[in-house]
């Protein structure tokens, strides 16, 4: 019966519980049900759900049925919790699996990873690590422990002052290198919310360094070499179509800042006006990208003038992306000389045709010289075995037009260069051309704005006579160009001959300028303006000047200079080019009757002195010391005394000193190979017309004597 009560206590205990929703204690008295006992309470319907509970315990139908539907309920409820179980059971074991797996990528991952509590212990250490920092660690995990390569304490420091993710790169010293660390920090966040710890996550990126120090330096090595190249380098993307570098090449060379090329598209094209330029630049540029390409092409000074460069386009490849790499070397020069090779070419071209005409004319000139012997001597005959004056009077025009006759011919063995005797003289330049300027002037006639404009020029050598010549010739050529109106001017200047073939090296050059306005010379006949019979205003052969600018080109040449022409709407201009006395390879031939009085002891200087002199025309008188010269002097008239300082007996500017008083107007000439100290601090400031230095050449002697000479005068 016991057995039965308690079975059925537990299930009203659990059926009230269940139904009722009211605590089972306030209807059990220990472990007995009031229900069971007399003195049994009667529930309410709708706390008891119609459940009575009588003293004779008995239960109705509708109790039961409900307690039936609690129990399935109950049923339901257990296996629900036992799928929650097992369902949290799974999860435990998938947790497990994800912690071995996660544990397995950390301990194999190749970088040192480790995390570090709050309180500076050590949470957690892979096997990297471990191994790197040879230590176990089961020995190291949960204490507060020093790792050699990790700085624990700026670890731990991080996990207050910077509760974000960051990362660091650290120096380490070890085993005698220094070692890199790239460090990723970032915070374990605990169940309060607050930075539990520090996870570490380091690489060792010290060969990545150095290959990136390795870089840098390649690269600051590349720039410098590409900086410093003396070729012009243009980096010209194939993609963009743009410049995307350039070297500093391109200031010196072409003026401009790296900043104005950059971006540029069409570098090439802008170069020089060249019609469709930008097509053809375009093309090439793209051609290239076939085939490298080698060019002469050129390029835009930023001052507006053109330079040539030699350029060098080749295809390249950088960081996957494709260049055309232009290499420029600038030709500027080189074309300048290949410009003055042509000139000398044509020169020589011209020179070559001028000889074979001068030679021809020279024959020619030859054979008519012995007719005009022939009727020169036979009318001279002719006029002495008569004294018929009518007769005369017709010898006289024969003689005249012989004369002509003769004067042309001179003109022809000029232009062959042969024949013709000059003189060539110190010549100074603006005073020949103002003593014939009013002949000119009369030529030209009125209706002629006749203008000088004449700048301070230095001497040069040149036969007076022959200077006339080119003038007059210069200036009939202008009167046929322009006929009886226009403008004639003369201008001379000194020039540099840096810039002009025949004089590279002189500093200075003679310009003797004649500008017409008269009729223009087509481009394509510029170069035969100086051949015989030529004529601007298209005359006929037998209408033409003749030998006019021919024989100014042989007279100029002759005198070791050359002479151009150019012209434009305005008329033409000739420029006569000569050199300067001092570097003149003509010789300047003495006065008839210049005689000089040599005084020298050492016998071969004297000797040699007297051939130079007596080869050049002078009378030479010689005396081997003072004495002799006074002798001399007082028998034979000299224009100039040449002696040297130091002799035996009277020194040189003694013997000098005696004759000026009673020759006080005689031209001297002192020459020595002694220093200062010895010559006497009179003649060491003497200056070149009065002191000529041993050694001395024969060029130098006859430059110092003529210039005495003439200083004399």
């Amino acid at each position: 019966m016991r057995n039965h009560r308690d079975t059925l206590g537990a299930f009203c205990r659990m059926l009230v519980e269940s139904h009722a929703g009211i605590q089972a204690a306030a209807l059990f008295d220990g472990d007995d049900c009031l229900a069971c006992h007399p003195e049994s309470m009667q529930l309410d319907a709708p706390e008891a759900g119609n459940l009575a509970v009588e003293g004779n315990f008995e239960i109705g139908a509708e109790a039961i049925e409900q307690a039936a539907a609690l129990l399935v309920r109950q049923d339901k409820r257990v296996r629900y919790l036992e799928s929650e179980v097992q369902a949290l059971d799974r999860a435990e074991q998938e947790l497990k699996r994800r912690e071995i797996v996660l544990q397995g990528l950390v301990d194999g991952a190749p970088l040192p990873i480790f995390m570090i509590g709050r309180d500076g212990d050590v949470r957690f250490m892979n096997r990297f690590c471990e191994s790197m920092l040879g230590l176990d660690r089961e020995d190291v995990v949960g204490k507060s422990s020093s790792l050699s390569l990790f700085d624990i304490d700026s670890v731990q420091a991080e996990i207050v002052d910077r509760p974000d993710s960051m990362q660091r790169e650290r120096n380490v010293e070890h085993a005698g290198e220094t070692l890199t660390f790239l460090e990723n920090l970032f915070p374990i966040i605990g169940i309060d919310g607050e930075v539990d710890a520090i996870c570490v996550v380091a690489q060792d990126i010290t060969l990545r360094k150095a290959s990136e120090e390795a870089l840098v330096e390649s690269e600051r090595n590349y720039r410098e070499i590409f900086n410093r190249s003396t070729d012009l380098i243009i980096l010209h993307s194939l993609t963009t179509g743009e410049v995307v570098d350039v070297n500093e090449r391109l200031h010196s060379a072409l003026g401009f800042d790296r900043e104005e090329w950059i971006g540029q598209n069409n570098w090439m094209s802008s170069a020089v006006e060249m019609g469709d330029g930008v097509d053809i630049s375009l093309n090439l540029v793209h051609e290239a990208a076939d085939r490298p390409i080698s060019l002469e092409w050129p390029l835009k000074h930023k001052d507006g003038s053109v330079r040539w460069f030699e350029l060098h386009l080749s295809k390249t490849i950088i960081t996957g992306q494709p260049y055309i790499m232009a290499v420029g070397r600038d030709i500027q020069q080189r074309k300048h000389e290949e410009r003055r090779r042509i000139l000398l070419e044509e020169d020589i071209r011209r020179s070559q045709k001028f000889d074979a005409m001068g030679r021809l004319a020279v024959g020619v000139a030859q054979e008519f010289n012995n007719l005009l012997s022939v009727i020169l001597n036979y009318s001279d005959l002719i006029k002495r075995q008569t004294q018929d004056a009518l007769l005369h009077e017709d010898v006289a025009q024969i003689q005249d037009a012989a004369a002509r006759a003769a004067h042309l011919t001179r003109r022809l063995l000029l232009l062959g260069r042969r024949g013709v005797s000059s003189k060539p003289a110190s010549l100074e330049v603006n005073d020949a051309v103002r003593n014939i300027s009013e002949l000119l002037q009369k030529s030209l006639g009125s209706g002629v704005q006749f203008e000088l404009d004449l700048n301070p020029v230095s001497r040069i050598v040149m036969d007076p006579a022959l200077f006339d010549q080119v003038m007059v010739n210069l200036t009939v050529h202008a009167r046929e160009a322009m006929g009886s109106h226009g403008r004639f001017r003369i201008e001379t200047s000194l020039v540099s001959g840096e810039d002009l073939p025949k004089f590279k090296g002189e500093e200075q050059v003679v310009r003797l300028r004649v500008l017409d306005s008269g009729a223009t010379i087509p481009s394509e006949s510029i170069d035969d303006v100086f051949d015989p019979f030529y004529s601007r205003t298209g005359a006929p052969l037998e209408a033409s000047l003749g030998l006019g600018l021919a024989v100014v080109r042989s007279i100029v040449e002759h005198s070791g200079g050359y002479v151009t022409a150019r012209s434009d709407e305005d008329g033409a201009c000739f420029d006569v080019y000569l050199p300067t006395a001092e570097h003149s390879d003509v010789q300047v031939l003495p006065d008839e009757g210049a005689r000089i009085l040599v005084v020298e002891d050492e016998p071969g200087v004297l000797a040699s002195v007297r051939r130079i002199l007596e080869t050049r025309g002078y009378a030479i008188a010689t005396a081997s010391n003072a004495e002799e010269a006074l002798k001399v002097l007082d028998e034979t008239p000299v224009d100039l005394l040449l002696t040297d300082v130091v002799m035996p007996g009277l020194s040189g500017p003694e013997l000098a000193a005696k004759i000026r008083q009673t020759r006080p107007d005689l031209a001297i000439l002192f020459m020595s190979g002694y220093p200062d100290n010895v010559i006497g601090p009179d003649l060491s400031q003497a200056t070149a017309t009065d002191l000529l230095l041993k050694p001395f050449s024969a060029k130098s002697l006859i430059r110092a004597i003529e210039g005495r000479l003439a200083s004399a005068l």
